[in-house]
């Protein structure tokens, strides 16, 4: 039912909370948050304990003509009356101005005297600055309260502070004033809204004249103040709609107070339980345990709030509501994804289980091995879908005999073997190997397959990624020619490269990065060099010297030949200029592929650069690689012999190792052959070779033609060269290819020798 969690599911987990947290700190969330307690009282919603009475003094006020501040006659008058009805405390949360001396007085007295039960709300800082208002002058025994902070944006408060300083003094709150229940200055506690309004008492001051007005304050604490009158002081109250005077908001604070000491839990165990849901939400594989996983986390969350608003405890929850609903899209669509991959986890062909299920299986602490065979899909193609079945099935066995095995495309098969088994991986390998090529039948079908493998052995690492490594192990077992290879970390370095190849040669190409190394061809008959062939070389500035055979083989399969050869054509023709000044029958030879003869621009484009450098056609050979790819095309051979009628020598390289027949030879119109190292270098020790040399030679002067041969390194090889009439040599014995600067110093002197040797 579960996933298995990976690096990359802990780090996003823990970005998502960081991002949550940080959120909640600049109330980001409040907007929500204010939803869901309005949701929360209305759910919780409860009377109110009665304890507490409001007194709006607003028609009293009009009565007498005044509004706030209250004079202290009038003051001294709400007090005692409301005293001798039998109030336990009485809080007036509006401020008092001055009055007359005797007025002050008396009022000071009364307070004096019931300092534990009349309170007179600290003055806004506003009205402290009115000229009217001398708190600090005419009253300064009692306790001053605090009767409500700024309001929030949505037009209430939310939480009220203990007790806070104001102007050097420590003040409680009218809440602590009435109930006792006290905490540390600026300590703030929540109000509880789910306290129903309308359960409060209230009475206006006009009752405390009648004698009902005796039995409705007789053991209550009174809260006196402005109702109605003073809208712009109005506050709103969460989930109720209109708004609501100062008194009202005290005594919601005092209920609050009167129920428990509140207790507030904040944002982080919410997120830690958040995250613990959202960690199954993700980890569960299936969608509609998803759906049910997610719809718990959010009732839970949720009913964890009145829980603890029921025993007085506030927390944030926004956060965590949030962080569940933003998680459970991307847990969906993992789900989704992974749907797709399970629907696809067989393999259509073989029956096995696809290379997506092996995706899905949990880290296995054992060598994984992939066993790549060459011309797969062209054999499936072949065989009929019970014989594909059949064929899958006699891998396996052959494979393994203890493991599952699952089937990959373009021949790749997965499976994984013990360690016992991986020390000796070389010997396993080697008999699978030979088994394969060996061969078996299908029905009255024959199989043979060339097989490579891979081995990946990070056991960390997440199935994905050691599926890849051991495709890009088998890949690098391909290219080096080899059984079997484990994969190392520069091997995705090399995929990488691979995957960048073809843009960097363009770079390379632009940026004059590669040229053409020379080297020297020597006559057998004058022992004078003649020319020499331009090999290309490219030297990249972060990997170094690139293997021509590779970037070749790129530029060839990536449409970009015509450039590179036009590049090393340009590096040669520029090196060899002085050398062909020098000595007019001097030749440079430049390597051509058969698709490049297919292109009808070919032609002009070598005339446009000999003509550049002043060279003449005479001085050029274009050696043709031998190929079945002009073998039936009319363009080759006509762009060959229009080179021929320019008076470009062709010449056939590496002669004896591609597709050359008689026929070959007969329709090329090349004046120079060349033969091939493979067949030079084993003249003095093989027969064979030693004949097949002779005769090629014999036949290419039949067909007047001359014979280069490739690879000479020693001198008896030369002798013996020389012996069987051969017209040039080339090879380390001789020369290494050399770049332009030393090319050119090395036939400085050659010249000059030919010259002698000539008159």
């Amino acid at each position: 039912m579960f996933r298995d969690f990976n690096f990359t599911s802990y780090k996003f987990l823990a970005v998502t909370a960081a991002f949550f947290a940080l959120a909640g700190m600049v109330n980001f969330f409040e907007p929500i948050s204010l939803v869901v307690k309005s949701l929360s009282n209305k759910i919780r919603l409860h009377d109110a304990s009665g304890e507490f009475v409001i007194v709006n003094i607003d028609d009293y006020a009009a009565q007498n003509g005044f509004s706030t501040p209250l004079p202290a006659k009038y003051a001294d008058h709400l007090f005692r009356s409301l005293l001798d009805a039998g109030a336990e405390k009485v809080v007036l949360s509006e401020p008092v101005s001055i009055g007359s001396p005797e007025e002050t007085d008396r009022l000071k007295e009364l307070l004096a005297e019931n300092e534990t039960k009349l309170f007179i709300a600290q003055p806004q800082q506003h009205e402290q600055n009115a000229g009217s208002i001398m708190w600090e002058e005419y009253i300064s025994s009692p306790i001053a309260v605090h009767a409500y902070r700024d309001r929030m944006f949505w037009g209430g408060i939310k939480t009220i502070p203990y007790a806070q300083t104001v102007n050097g003094r420590s003040v409680i709150s009218a809440q602590s004033a009435l109930t006792e229940v006290y905490g540390t200055i600026n300590q703030n506690f929540h109000i509880d809204y789910a306290i129903d309004v309308n359960s409060l008492t209230y009475a206006s001051f006009n009752d405390a004249t009648i004698p009902n007005m005796i039995e409705l304050a007789r053991g209550k604490k009174i809260i006196i103040g402005y109702e109605a009158s003073h809208k712009a002081r109005a506050l709103r109250i969460i989930g109720r709609e209109g708004r609501f005077g100062i008194p009202t908001i005290i005594a919601l604070g005092a209920e609050t107070l009167g129920q428990a000491k509140p207790k507030h839990l904040g944002a982080a165990w919410t997120l830690t339980l958040a995250l613990l849901f959202a960690w199954c939400i993700l980890g569960i594989r299936h969608l509609k345990w998803q759906i049910f996983a997610s719809s718990a986390a959010v009732l839970s969350v949720f009913g964890l709030t009145i829980l603890l608003n029921n025993a007085n405890v506030s927390l944030n929850t926004a956060e965590a509501l949030c962080l569940i609903l933003f998680v459970t899209p991307f847990a969906f669509f993992k789900s989704s994804r992974a749907k797709v991959i399970r629907e696809s986890a067989t393999h259509p062909d073989s029956g096995l289980p696809s290379v997506n299920a092996l995706r899905l299986e949990s880290n296995i602490e054992k060598p994984l091995i992939v066993c790549r065979m060459e011309k797969f899909d062209e054999l499936m193609g072949l065989l009929s879908p019970e014989q594909r079945i059949t064929l899958a099935e006699r891998i396996s066995s052959l494979a393994t005999t203890d493991s599952d095995i699952w089937h990959g495309d373009d021949g790749h098969f997965y499976w994984f073997i013990d360690q016992d088994q991986a020390e000796n991986l070389d010997g396993h390998i080697q008999s699978l190997s030979v088994i394969m090529r060996n061969g078996f039948s299908i029905g009255h079908f024959p199989i043979s397959m060339q097989t490579v493998f891979g081995l990946d052995l990070r056991y960390e690492q997440k199935m994905s990624d050691r599926i890849m490594g051991a495709n890009l192990a088998a890949k690098q077992a391909t290219l080096k020619g080899a059984a079997w290879h484990t994969y190392e970390a520069a091997d995705q370095s090399e995929a990488a490269w691979e995957i960048t190849q073809l843009r960097e040669l363009d770079v390379a190409i632009k940026t004059d990065q590669i040229v053409a190394y020379l080297q020297p061809k020597v006559s057998l008959q004058t022992g004078a060099t003649t020319g020499a062939e331009a090999l290309a070389r490219w030297t990249h500035p972060i990997r170094g010297a690139i293997r021509p055979d590779e970037f070749v083989a790129t530029a060839e399969a990536g449409g970009r030949i015509k450039e590179l050869t036009i590049s090393v054509m340009r590096s040669a023709l520029a090196t060899v200029q002085p050398a062909i000044t020098a000595d007019p029958d001097f030749k440079i030879a430049v390597n051509i592929t058969p698709s490049l003869l297919a292109d009808r621009t070919l032609c002009h484009t070598v005339s446009s650069l000999l003509a550049q450098y002043k060279i003449s056609p005479a001085n050029l050979i274009l050696e043709v690689i031998e190929s079945t790819a002009f073998s039936d095309n009319e363009t080759c051979f006509e762009t060959m012999h229009e080179l021929v009628s320019m008076g470009v020598t062709l010449s056939i390289d590496d002669y004896g190792t591609g597709n050359s027949t008689l026929d070959y030879l007969r329709k090329i119109p090349a004046r120079e052959l060349k033969i091939d190292r493979e067949f030079v270098s084993d003249i003095l020790t093989s027969e064979e070779d030693s004949a097949l040399v002779q005769s090629t030679i014999r036949l290419a002067h039949k067909l007047k033609m001359k014979v280069v041969a490739e690879g000479v390194e020693d001198s008896p090889t030369l002798e013996k060269l020389r012996i069987m009439g051969c017209d040039q040599v080339q090879g380390y014995l001789i020369s290494h290819p050399l770049s332009g600067e030393n090319f050119l110093q090395f036939i400085s002197n050659i010249i000059g020798n030919n010259k002698k040797v000539q008159n």
